[in-house]
């Protein structure tokens, strides 16, 4: 006598519309996660482009000029831009993990692909919010004034932030919630 569960007897009785519901939960849950993440990257930017303290440049009568000490504030940007946007990536990655952690590798790169484009966009909109160019404020500045430099990020590695945040929250919650065995369509995968 078999004893099986009514999900595995449903299974071998119609085994392609299981899996093409298995596919279409697992395209779901890797859209979700990227686009998650897409929004923590504009969370990130909203937050870099405010609570970034760009240098400050002095202008002159005939030039414009930025002190040591305020040339130490890029440094300051740049780790700005790094807890910014590794913030809402980590609880997104590890949310991802404990709910999808039976998708196997097809979340997990989802959880690094949304990663990479949150932080790209955190960065772009970030620039493109914060202050704007020093050209264009120094049109309208007078003599005495101090302008604030735009937004940049020195080291790009930075970058990836948001992808390493998301993943170590993936890890985490895999690790704490996964049962150490993969959901038997995350095993067919995509074909």
């Amino acid at each position: 006598m078999h004893t099986g569960s009514w999900q595995q007897a449903q299974r071998a009785s119609h085994p392609v519309l299981v899996e093409r519901a298995a596919r279409g939960i697992l395209v779901r849950a890797a859209a979700l996660t990227v686009l998650a993440l897409v929004c923590g990257g504009v969370l990130s930017a909203v937050l870099w482009s405010q609570l970034a303290d760009p240098p400050m440049a002095s202008v002159g009568a005939a030039q414009v000029f930025t002190g040591g000490d305020e040339l130490s504030r890029q440094f300051g940007m740049d780790v700005t831009f790094a807890w910014t946007s590794a913030l809402p990536a980590l609880p997104v990655g590890a949310v991802a993990g404990a709910l999808w952690h039976r998708h196997g590798w097809v979340q997990a790169v989802a959880v690094m692909l949304g990663g990479i484009a949150a932080g790209i966009l955190a960065w772009r909109l970030g620039v493109m919010w914060g202050p704007g160019e020093l050209a264009d404020q120094l049109a309208t500045a007078s003599v005495g004034d101090r302008v604030p430099n735009a937004l940049q990020l020195d080291s790009l590695g930075l970058l990836l932030s948001a992808p390493v945040a998301a993943l170590v929250g993936f890890v985490l919650a895999v690790a704490f919630f996964g049962s150490g065995e993969p959901d038997a369509t995350s095993q067919q995968q995509i074909a």
